[in-house]
């Protein structure tokens, strides 16, 4: 069994105009979500935004420390800004999403939007976090969803086997109720990782 190491959390503080940033973030967010012109719906995904934009300030500013430019570790106003400018990219489209979606979907199907927005939020996160220190890298083709048909046949196996032990499947993905999704650069890593295993 592989070992990880152990090491206790670190407090991570704004600078002070960072914080000052912050808050002026915060209060424009709050005074937004207080709005009685607020749609109902959007109220949910706007108080989260707080949350989000503390999470984007420190990843900017450790990802900006280790490039080289941040001085130190504490988040500065550039990290807080860079945080407030995807926080407005992700309110701008659940504005967009919760207005089309509500007009077009029936309760029954809203779920499923849910899901396929986690599984882009989390597509977004592991973007964010395989760039590497230069900005750039080599573009790759975009990720597919294959079928389970297509996946039976590149794994050689049946496919009632492969929605019976999706959960076992590290490149499974439900983007719906029943319905079953394969990542196709998950499934093909996970080929790569057994040739030779027999």
């Amino acid at each position: 069994m592989l070992e990880v190491p152990t090491q206790d959390p670190q407090v991570v503080a704004f600078t002070r105009s960072g914080r000052q940033t912050f808050v002026e973030c915060a209060n424009a967010l709050y005074a937004e979500l207080t709005d009685p012109d607020c749609p109902e719906m959007m109220r949910g995904p706007l108080a989260k935004l707080e949350g989000y934009g503390a999470r984007f300030a420190l990843l900017l500013q450790l990802c900006r420390c280790v490039c080289g430019d941040a001085h130190g570790e504490h988040v500065d106003e550039g990290s807080v800004l860079g945080a407030a400018s995807l926080v407005g990219y992700f309110k701008s489209h659940a504005r967009r999403v919760y207005s089309r979606a509500l007009d077009m979907m029936s309760v029954k199907e809203m779920p499923g939007l849910l899901s396929r927005l986690e599984r882009l939020k989390a597509l977004i996160w592991v973007r964010l976090m395989t760039v590497p220190a230069s900005g750039t890298r080599e573009p790759s083709p975009p990720d597919r969803l294959l079928e389970v048909s297509e996946a039976a046949k590149r794994l050689d196996a049946r496919p009632d086997d492969l929605y019976r032990h999706a959960k076992q499947w590290p490149f499974a993905v439900r983007v719906g109720p029943g319905q079953l999704r394969f990542s196709e650069h998950a499934l093909e890593r996970w080929i790569k990782s057994r040739v030779g295993r027999a």
